[in-house]
């Protein structure tokens, strides 16, 4: 992945284009068999809406199983995880 610097009209797009950024690259990691993907996230309201994005996307992609957890780092309760 080269550098660049993107603009969002709004935080619902930049979610959106993260979201799918994230899902491509961990469908891409994971069709190496000796790769684990390791992915640990954090954040505020933006973030949240990128998990929230991730949705049906990772098995749209192609990816494998696995369970993806997230969430803020003083409350990691029921439901902040995503099992692929």
């Amino acid at each position: 992945m080269t550098d660049q610097l993107l603009r969002f009209t709004d935080s619902t797009e930049l979610a959106n284009r993260a979201a799918g950024m994230l899902v491509t690259q961990i469908a891409h990691y994971q069709q190496d068999p000796d790769r684990i993907v390791h992915l640990c996230l954090t954040g505020g309201r933006i973030a949240q809406r990128v998990y929230e994005s991730f949705g049906g996307r990772l098995e749209a992609a192609g990816a494998s199983e696995g369970v993806l957890f997230y969430g803020a780092l003083h409350a990691l309760g029921a439901g902040c995880g995503h099992a692929l």
